[in-house]
């Protein structure tokens, strides 16, 4: 549920978490290192973990023709509280080619 994912991300930033792993689903035509460069602006595995990094990387990730915009519930948030880890999996959906 969003609001769930929502408390989460809000925790993961209060706490400071770092990124541990983000994971793409979906990208069937759209090569891994495509979306990792357009997303992973401040989101960097071992990086800290702030929301509005996340916010920007839905937006930048968004402007590729190849794939329909992320939404907020396109995202699965994974704490790991004892290390203090983040772990992301990002579903997106491409267009038709």
């Amino acid at each position: 549920p969003t609001g769930e994912q929502a408390a989460l991300i809000t925790e993961a930033e209060a706490k400071q978490y770092t990124t541990r792993r983000v994971v793409f689903l979906g990208n069937r035509y759209t090569r891994d290192m495509v979306l990792r460069r357009r997303f992973v602006i401040g989101l960097q595995e071992g990086d800290l973990f702030p929301r509005q990094n996340l916010n920007k990387a839905w937006v930048n990730v968004s402007k590729l023709k190849m794939i329909y915009p992320v939404r907020p519930n396109d995202v699965v948030v994974q704490l790991n509280r004892d290390e203090k880890h983040v772990d992301m999996l990002i579903c997106f959906r491409e267009k038709r080619r």
